[in-house]
């Protein structure tokens, strides 16, 4: 089983930078090796710096094998072309350097990568953009650890300690539908207000200061503001109660299809699946195949945009899985199980039986798993 995940690059400008950096790498793949996951993480510089640092031998190795981008030119072109292949970037530079490197590229706090900043003498780790829904405030904290920095995080409701909806949601997989409302939220426990609060699901641990727990929906009329966490998406509103809906992205996609299918085709195929309502796009939180498919162009482009991590196992794996609906001769030749959307969908959400069994749309099979498992306050 491994996770396959977009990249973290680490920006070096000095020999000194190149130094930090190389420590900040060391330590993320160590994270990277705990964690199962598959992500690259590489290390920028330009040809004049690897010049300095580096033996001639390897100016040769552009960056897959050796993890060096060695850069020919500007940082800013560099940039315009793989922005969106990262979703971790890390500053060994003045904090002005990386300001105007990323500022015309920032579009969304839900898309843009987490952007992190540390001086190249190792003494301050600073969480500079997506702190919460990206995680820099939390890759911040564990650079400043790694390399004996202090952490800097500026965000409100990390500075008062209080509740964040946005990171909320995402430690538990939840999909914000109105993110304005969620800012709206966070001023109004900033400020002392009470939130009502409901839940479909099973709750883990104390609620927060300014969360105040409700059985029933219909008693979250008495707030001003209210959360509810429920996996239909509901309408229904009051004059006297904006509610903000957290909808559980607990639903694993597993997916099969031929070699070379295009993100486009998946999409295309995705949305045909739900026009038919056979299941929901934004309850997807995770996407499950074969190994075979670990590096598949199309759905790791697929999962970069639902931004979801992608699993995938071993036909070993999935063999074990002996509840399907149906198999396919040809695809047990090729991948020696005859079912793989269905048992990787299975085995991503840990559960006995999928929820959506194998349809197929256009050479590509989809089934659904739902994830089992309550909402946590730490």
């Amino acid at each position: 089983m491994r996770y396959v995940q977009r990249g973290t690059v680490i920006f070096a400008f000095t020999a000194k930078g190149c130094e930090l950096a190389g420590k900040i790498k060391d330590k993320l793949l160590k994270q990277r090796e705990q964690e199962r996951s598959e992500g690259t993480i590489e290390l920028w510089i330009t040809e004049k710096l690897a010049e300095r640092v580096l033996e001639g031998s390897m100016l040769q190795q552009k960056d897959a094998e050796s993890g060096m981008v060695i850069c020919k030119e500007p940082l800013s072109k560099w940039l315009a072309k793989n922005w969106n292949d990262y979703e971790r970037m890390i500053f060994v530079s003045a904090t002005g350097i990386a300001v105007r490197m990323i500022a015309p590229f920032l579009k969304d706090k839900r898309t843009d990568p987490a952007v992190v900043v540390l001086d190249e003498c190792g003494t301050y780790s600073i969480s500079l953009v997506s702190g919460h829904l990206g995680g820099a405030n939390e890759l911040a904290a564990l650079l400043a650890e790694a390399v004996g920095a202090i952490p800097v995080i500026t965000t409100a409701t990390d500075v008062e300690q209080q509740f964040a909806v946005d990171l909320f949601a995402k430690k538990n997989g939840l999909k914000i539908l109105n993110l304005s409302l969620a800012k709206e939220m966070t001023a109004e426990l900033l400020h002392g207000g009470k939130i009502g609060f409901y839940s479909e699901k099973p709750i883990e641990g104390k609620l927060p200061k300014g969360l105040v727990r409700v059985e029933d929906r219909e008693e979250l009329k008495v707030f001003s503001y209210g959360i509810e966490i429920s996996a239909e998406r509901k309408k229904k509103s009051w004059d006297s109660c904006s509610v903000l809906q957290l909808l559980p992205r607990d639903l694993v996609l597993g997916i099969g299809c031929r070699k070379g299918m295009t993100a486009e085709a998946l999409l295309a195929a995705a949305k045909t699946a739900e026009q038919s309502g056979i299941f929901s796009i934004a309850e997807i939180g995770m996407i499950a195949s074969i190994d075979l498919k670990a590096k598949e162009q199309g759905i790791l482009e697929l999962a970069a945009l639902w931004q979801v991590p992608f699993l995938t196992f071993s036909a070993e794996e999935l063999s074990q899985v002996t509840e399907v609906s149906k198999e396919s001769e040809f695809v047990q030749n090729i991948a020696g199980v005859g079912n793989v959307c269905e048992r990787a969908a299975i085995l991503g959400a840990q559960v006995r039986t999928a929820e959506i069994k194998k349809q197929k749309y256009c050479g590509i099979t989809f089934a659904a798993a739902r994830k089992k498992g309550s909402i946590r306050f730490e």
